[in-house]
């Protein structure tokens, strides 16, 4: 994969590029190098800025992965800089993927102010996984660490029934995760 990513800089074929670089640190992320899937999380991200296409595919997603990468490795203030958008113009989607990945840190902080964000979310939900996956995964977390289960169990059994039906497939692997939360609260 990065003799993938040298070539396709060299050939100047940014998509190429950026695709492989992604590819690269999921194969790391899934292979339990959390941190240097980060680090080249960061990097593809980074690279989408430099050329001026910071919410290009692969170069948005970098970003909402990076700042799963760094909640899991600790560095949560780091991930919480990363979901910042204060200085940027995202369009609508992009916007509600990075604040969607950016709610597990205030699940895990415990700050319930984050359910606040949930209406917002909803439409963009219905139209793209990640945002109703990250989203879900928070709420989850923080009904259940409140002691609400039945909210919880009802955020469960929105997002498998919501991606379930927009990905055509309800044994989508992210449902483990989901299941892994709610469980963890009972």
């Amino acid at each position: 994969l990065q003799e993938s990513v040298d070539q396709a800089r060299a050939a100047g074929d940014l998509a190429a590029e950026l695709r492989s670089m992604f590819n690269l640190a999921t194969l790391q992320y899934e292979s339990g190098d959390v941190a240097a899937a980060h680090e080249t999380y960061a990097r593809t991200e980074q690279r989408g800025r430099e050329v001026g296409r910071p919410w290009a595919p692969f170069a948005l997603e970098s970003r909402v992965l990076g700042i799963q990468a760094a909640y899991v490795l600790g560095a949560w203030d780091g991930a919480t800089a990363m979901a910042d958008l204060s200085h940027d113009a995202p369009p609508d989607l992009a916007e509600a993927m990075v604040r969607a990945s950016g709610m597990v840190v205030s699940a895990g902080r415990g700050d319930v102010s984050a359910l606040d964000l949930l209406p917002s979310l909803a439409q963009h939900g219905q139209r793209e996984g990640m945002v109703a996956l990250f989203a879900g995964f928070a709420t989850i977390d923080l009904h259940g660490d409140h002691g609400d289960l039945t909210a919880a169990t009802k955020a469960y059994v929105d997002v498998v029934k919501g991606v379930g039906g927009m990905w055509a497939n309800m044994d989508f692997q992210a449902r483990i995760r989901l299941a892994a939360l709610l469980l963890g609260h009972c």
